[in-house]
């Protein structure tokens, strides 16, 4: 739109252009057709998607650091899960050394222990998936091009965590079916 500079005297003025071409080429061009007008300063030349990327850079910076603190949260809920697991390993010891003797092959032993571990981690993702869907509407605003309560993002998330939760698991369950039901039977 036009507005007469001696009526409206902004700070600064924007002027867009519409290419069908590249529009860093056309710089030349539309900085010489301005200066014949008038002999105003011309700076920051800039293209619509680089005005656009800027102005989203804040909100990206937001997404970028949650997505940081998500991987942290996420590598210290698999550590703790693998603590959990391995103590609870390390206390069961005497039970799998005599499950073993029992006949248990190292394969029922092994998902014993890493049913114990989904059983956990599904537990966890199905309440933290409530408080989260609860939640959500305070993060609808750092959101763009997906719902505060999108089913994919959910399910998503809750198969990585279970995922994770089972290769956490996963090697304390090794160990666990490795255990020597002699050695087990002696120590105390």
């Amino acid at each position: 739109f036009y507005t007469p500079y001696r009526q409206f005297t902004y700070p600064f003025r924007t002027v867009m252009v519409k290419t069908a071409g590249d529009p860093v080429a056309l710089v030349g061009p539309i900085r010489n057709a301005l200066r014949a007008v008038d002999d105003l300063p011309i700076f920051e030349v800039r293209t619509l998607i680089d005005q656009l990327g800027d102005s989203w850079a804040r909100t990206r910076f937001t997404a970028t650091l949650a997505a940081i603190f998500a991987m942290a949260a996420l590598v210290l809920a698999a550590g703790g899960v693998y603590g959990l697991i391995a103590h609870s390993v390390n206390q069961r010891q005497r039970e799998l050394g005599i499950r073993s003797a029992l006949g248990a092959v190292p394969n029922d032993l092994l998902r014993l222990v890493v049913g114990k571990g989904l059983l956990l981690a599904a537990i966890g993702t199905l309440i933290g998936g409530v408080v989260s869907f609860a939640l959500a509407r305070v993060l609808r605003g750092l959101l763009y091009g997906v719902g505060a309560t999108d089913p994919v993002v959910f399910l998503t998330q809750a198969a990585i965590l279970i995922a994770t939760a089972v290769l956490a698991s996963y090697f304390p369950a090794r160990r666990a079916a490795r255990v020597d039901p002699v050695t087990a039977l002696r120590a105390d």
